[in-house]
């Protein structure tokens, strides 16, 4: 009887600390949930900012067939050639094991992006008359804002209400990310939701499965603080 009685008095006080500790979490699972559904998607994906795609023209130019393409890497693996435009050029976008790059789709040169290049293409992706370029910047490691990409990327920041940074790949031109000040606070709040705090995509890490086993043994516990409140009160 005293082993029982002194474990449920240990159980008691456990629950009631542990309550405590978890309610913190449960709430920020909460207002984050809420956060997710008051911010407009569009806003949130920049969406609300981009102009539609544009249909590649061929205009009948005489372009290199993907043998000729093939020729230049020499054995290489290549996974993909996919026909594309940047700017005014029609070029190849060339997937390898180890990246993407560009070729011209005319003469097959290889083609570097510049920042002046990367800032054109953030000009044409902006839905705006007049676009107000703040900085154009290269970064080689991937931040919080593009830590779905490896390699180089230009970073152009737009001088609007929004706050708005659009990353153009360096390696082949392709715009990879919008983010503007709706997209930071959906990720400080996804950080949140995840308790993911530094990487801000894993949510299969162990201190979310400490806090679902914590959430877990609440409740087995409140259920038998119960059942032996029920029994020391029959006696």
């Amino acid at each position: 009887m005293r082993l029982a009685n002194s474990l449920l008095r240990f159980m008691r006080t456990a629950h009631k600390w542990l309550t405590v500790a978890i309610g913190l979490q449960l709430l920020l699972w909460l207002v984050s949930g809420l956060a997710f559904n008051l911010l407009d998607p569009e806003r949130v994906s920049g969406r609300h900012l981009a102009r539609p795609p544009v249909p590649v023209p061929i205009d009948g130019a005489q372009l290199l067939n993907h043998q000729d393409i093939l020729a230049l890497y020499d054995g290489q693996a290549v996974q993909a050639i996919v026909l594309d435009r940047l700017l005014e050029r029609l070029v190849y976008r060339v997937v390898l094991a180890g990246g993407s790059e560009l070729r011209d789709a005319v003469n097959g040169q290889a083609v570097a992006v510049s920042a002046a290049m990367a800032q054109a293409i953030a000009e044409r992706d902006y839905a705006a008359d007049a676009v107000a370029i703040k900085a154009v910047a290269e970064t080689e490691a991937p931040t919080l804002e593009t830590r779905r990409h490896r390699g180089p990327v230009w970073q152009v920041t737009i001088d609007d209400d929004d706050n708005t940074t659009l990353y153009v790949s360096a390696a082949d031109g392709q715009l990879l990310e919008r983010r503007n000040d709706t997209w930071r606070w959906f990720d400080f709040f996804w950080m949140l939701h995840i308790m993911d705090y530094q990487g801000r995509q894993n949510f299969n890490h162990l201190l979310i499965i400490v806090a679902a086993g914590v959430c877990l043994w609440l409740a087995l516990s409140g259920w038998a603080l119960l059942i032996g409140s029920s029994v020391r009160k029959r006696r």
